[in-house]
């Protein structure tokens, strides 16, 4: 009977040990998702305005509650949970990494303001192609050009009516255009496909 008695206070112990687990994480992003009894929480110490934080915070957890202890669903969501970080710090390094100054400090900023989507597409543009090519028009303007390409260019010029822009895509794809009055008078591709 005492043996029994130790064997459960025994048990007791490490249950209540076992709750006050301590986790840490390394990088500018990371989250302590493994052994969650409750809510998950993404901290990250390099700068992330912590409005956007506490939103996707409230966001993955609004998804638990919607999930309804589907497994399937919280698996996906702790997936989703789990990545977050990684690619944050995925696109943080190539954002650092980036040859080209300008750009990679937009990328930063994208990311700070916790704008994933936006600073891959930024960091990592899909190809401009030539059916991208054969749909613009001369005369369209630099919206419709935008909606084309899926993307705004990078001014490259400007004088007295006349604005130029470039669209770089991966591979080294690329077109340049000259606008008129907002109206594209001139369109010059090059490594496309």
């Amino acid at each position: 009977m005492i043996y029994l008695g130790l064997w459960l206070l025994a048990l007791v112990a490490s249950t209540a040990q076992a709750a006050n687990i301590t986790q840490q994480t390394e990088g500018p992003c990371s989250p302590a998702i493994a052994q969650t009894g409750g809510d998950v929480k993404i901290n990250c110490q390099a700068g992330v305005d912590p409005k956007v934080l506490q939103q996707i915070n409230e966001n993955f957890n609004k998804m638990i509650t919607k999930a309804n202890n589907n497994e399937r669903k919280l698996e996906e969501i702790k997936r989703k949970v789990e990545e977050w970080p990684n690619r944050f710090n995925d696109l943080f390094r190539q954002a650092k990494t980036n040859r080209d100054n300008q750009l990679g400090q937009q990328a930063e900023a994208l990311l700070w303001k916790g704008k994933l989507e936006q600073a891959n597409t930024l960091l990592n543009p899909p190809p401009i192609t030539m059916a991208h090519y054969h749909a613009i028009q001369l005369g369209m303007s630099y919206q419709e050009v935008v909606g084309i390409l899926g993307r705004h260019g990078e001014e490259m010029g400007k004088s007295v009516g006349i604005t130029s822009y470039v669209w770089k895509g991966a591979n080294y794809s690329m077109l340049v255009a000259a606008f008129v009055n907002d109206q594209l008078q001139a369109l010059t591709p090059s490594g496309l496909r």
